[in-house]
């Protein structure tokens, strides 16, 4: 998802479930970071990996 704040910044994040716990992951800055890299860190949580302990 890409969040935008009250100031204007966009970063990307994902967020999912894993283990009954929710994750989210923050990407960084749009333009900076890539889809490509959202759906990685998706793939990985789909598999149960949490990106943050990766």
């Amino acid at each position: 998802m890409l969040r935008v704040t009250s100031t204007g910044s966009k970063s990307f994040s994902v967020a999912k479930k894993i283990d009954d716990k929710y994750v989210r992951v923050t990407l960084g800055r749009s333009p900076a970071n890539s889809i490509e890299q959202a759906r990685e860190n998706i793939l990985l949580m789909e598999n149960g990996v949490n990106p943050i302990e990766k």
